[in-house]
């Protein structure tokens, strides 16, 4: 007599897509702040904004509306082919040995580049 589930049949365990007691917590106070007109967020600006309050209390509500704010950065790291330094070149210009006339048309060349003109 086998024992055990058949290859691809499964018995028992939470059925997929059912919420977990975790989610079901923060759904149910969601539904609560919403039916009292209460939004967290909004708080947390009033906080952070707030002159009456401690330096530290508008600090962390500050720390806590840039996380939704904007995005977080991530450490990237450059490198060379094969993992290796990225090589770079010496091409050869001395620009101190341009006069400020000349600077200066390299900047007007370089915007005029830059905007997609066309003489």
């Amino acid at each position: 007599m086998a024992r055990g589930c058949s290859p691809g049949e499964r018995r028992g365990g939470r059925r997929k897509g059912s919420l977990n007691k975790r989610k079901t917590l923060y759904l149910e106070a969601r539904k609560a702040c919403e039916a009292a007109g209460f939004d967290p967020f909004e708080q947390l600006v009033v906080l952070a904004k707030g002159k009456n309050y401690p330096a530290d209390i508008r600090l962390r509500a500050s720390k806590e509306l840039a996380e939704y704010l904007g995005p977080k950065l991530t450490r990237s790291e450059h490198s060379g082919p094969g993992g290796g330094p990225i090589k770079h070149e010496d091409v050869g210009m001395d620009l101190s040995k341009l006069s400020t006339e000349d600077i200066l048309q390299l900047r007007k060349l370089r915007e005029k580049a830059s905007s997609g003109e066309r003489e």
